[in-house]
């Protein structure tokens, strides 16, 4: 443990300990559905575990709790924040982070409520068993965690906190949040009554082109809160297919189920990409995955080529030790590995 690092990350991280606020740049436009729901579950004896994908908004989410937790009355420095990815090899137990923040503060949070939101906790190793240890010791404290790596989350509490958490899926801007993001607050009721109707319509009618520019430039950008601070169609593209795909890809997909391939897998997701919402086939795909991947001369008589190709719902890489023999070059042995190709084949084909 580097106590001396976590003691200066704790203190320069929990500002409202000394203003008593949470700064603006933090918290954005409220998400009540989330803070809302938070805070209901926060009356059951339950770890929350706020779950979705990244950049979908939890880390702001968590400063909404904070905001709004002080403004309820809750003492600054019974709100501790930290986030797990940045005290990786600085810690490896959450204990050691209580016992950090008791030495600071002077209060104990076994025997005071204190809530300690513990922000992408699937980067320390076994966190549930950590967590599961404050449950078993009869902590008074509060544990609100997050993790973008919804599988894994799910996998790691499944039993050591089996009927002890609590998930709250976090998704992408809606609509309704998207125009309130976007500086148009629509106070729309939702049940289909003949009065609920009219009184949407009178909400709307009033506002239908920008609500409807909006419409069309949802269907483009989507749903994640980070269009708001750039807000640029190219400078979004780039963000969308060189930060958000090569974090979910490679950080979430291949580290939670241990991809042997990601460079395959990539390939796999930008040819499924190109066909979306349209109907293709194994045949097609493995058309395209087919592929000589390299070849190593280790001298004039002798190579190493690694190739790639897809039969049925299987993609194999085999690789082939070659040699010049008699004029020309023969297969002489060959190992292989497969992976399973994680698309559908046409309903029709098979309804066909």
């Amino acid at each position: 443990m580097q106590k001396e690092f976590i003691t200066d990350y704790i203190l320069r991280k929990n500002t409202w300990w000394k203003t008593g606020k949470v700064e603006k740049i933090y918290t954005g436009t409220e998400r009540k559905e989330y803070t809302e729901k938070i805070q209901k579950n926060l009356e059951l004896d339950r770890i929350i575990c706020l779950a979705g994908i990244r950049r979908s908004g939890k880390s702001t989410i968590l400063h909404q709790l904070i905001a709004s937790l002080l403004k309820s009355g809750t003492k600054p420095q019974q709100i501790v924040y930290v986030k797990m990815d940045d005290l990786i090899d600085k810690t490896d137990d959450i204990r050691e982070i209580a016992d950090i923040y008791h030495e600071i503060t002077g209060i104990n949070p076994k025997n005071e409520k204190v809530y300690f939101i513990l922000d992408e906790i699937h980067f320390l190793k076994n966190w549930q068993f950590h967590l599961k240890y404050f449950i078993d010791s009869k902590y008074k404290s509060k544990f609100i965690i997050s993790g973008s790596s919804k599988t894994l989350l799910y996998k790691d509490a499944a039993e050591s906190l089996a009927g002890r958490i609590r998930f709250i899926d976090v998704f992408p801007l809606t609509f309704s949040e998207f125009t309130e993001f976007s500086g148009i607050k629509l106070n729309l009721q939702k049940s289909l009554t003949y009065e609920s109707i009219k009184h949407n319509y009178h909400q709307t009618a009033p506002k239908k082109q920008e609500i409807l520019h909006l419409l069309r430039q949802y269907l483009s950008v989507g749903g994640f809160p980070e269009w708001f601070k750039i807000k640029n169609m190219n400078e979004w593209q780039k963000t969308l297919t060189e930060d958000y795909l090569s974090l979910i890809l490679y950080k979430d997909i291949v580290h939670t189920f241990k991809i042997k391939d990601p460079i395959l897998l990539e390939k796999l997701v930008n040819e499924t990409a190109l066909y979306s919402t349209n109907r293709f086939s194994y045949t097609g795909l493995s058309n395209r995955l087919d592929a000589v991947l390299s070849i190593d001369k280790a001298g004039p008589e002798a190579a190493l080529a690694k190739v790639q190709i897809a039969i049925g719902p299987k993609l194999f890489t085999d690789y082939l030790n070659i040699l010049h023999i008699d004029g020309r070059w023969q297969i002489v042995s060959k190992i292989y590995s497969y992976v399973p190709i994680a698309v559908e084949t046409e309903r029709s084909q098979a309804a066909e």
